[in-house]
């Protein structure tokens, strides 16, 4: 586990989520409370489950996450009593994300996946609307995967509630990479876009 890139996390977490690309590794990881930390690979830095004790320069924190499962709404998880101050989704590659509630200290979030085509995302959306706080986040949206694009939801609590953050890795338009003699597209691009 790379201490350093936790350390810049805690330190500026909206500075961390301009500057590196960041993969879920969801492995074990279940919906709730984990103990997670970042891992260098390459172009990007792993989120992944930390198990074990704890070393000295290793610097892991707790987070709430919010797992896709297959053909699942996953719907109405209440976060008003979570202890967490960081939550994190699943690769968006395809799915829906809704967060709603009264405040941003009483949100519900929902990471939709209808991998089969089964359900409606426009129809949960129209059934959660009309709360004092809302965001969507969705395919046709916020991001396209047929423009290569995926992403991830980083909410960030402080004294005035939860701030949500939708990190889109996309792919530069027309940027060739020549490697082992052949052209392959790799370079990414980063936008954070606040949602509330």
């Amino acid at each position: 586990m790379a201490g350093g890139l936790n350390k810049q996390f805690l330190k500026d977490p909206l500075l961390f989520l301009r500057k590196h690309l960041i993969s879920v590794v969801d492995g074990n990881m279940q919906t709730g409370t984990n103990k997670v930390g970042f891992y260098a690979d390459r172009e990007r830095v792993l989120l992944k489950q930390f198990i074990g004790p704890v070393g000295k320069h290793q610097h892991p924190f707790n987070c709430y996450f919010l797992r896709a499962l297959p053909d699942t709404l996953n719907p109405g998880i209440g976060f008003s009593g979570a202890t967490e101050d960081y939550f994190f989704t699943s690769t968006l590659s395809g799915c829906q994300f809704l967060a709603y509630g009264a405040s941003r200290n009483s949100l519900t979030i929902e990471h939709n996946n209808y991998l089969s085509g089964h359900g409606s995302y426009d129809g949960r959306y129209q059934q959660i609307q009309g709360g004092a706080v809302s965001a969507r986040i969705h395919n046709g949206g916020s991001y396209n995967i047929d423009d290569d694009d995926v992403g991830n939801v980083v909410g960030i609590r402080d004294g005035g509630g939860w701030h949500l953050y939708f990190q889109k890795i996309g792919r530069e338009k027309g940027a060739m990479v020549k490697t082992s003699g052949k052209i392959v597209v790799s370079k990414k691009t980063i936008t954070v876009e606040q949602l509330f």
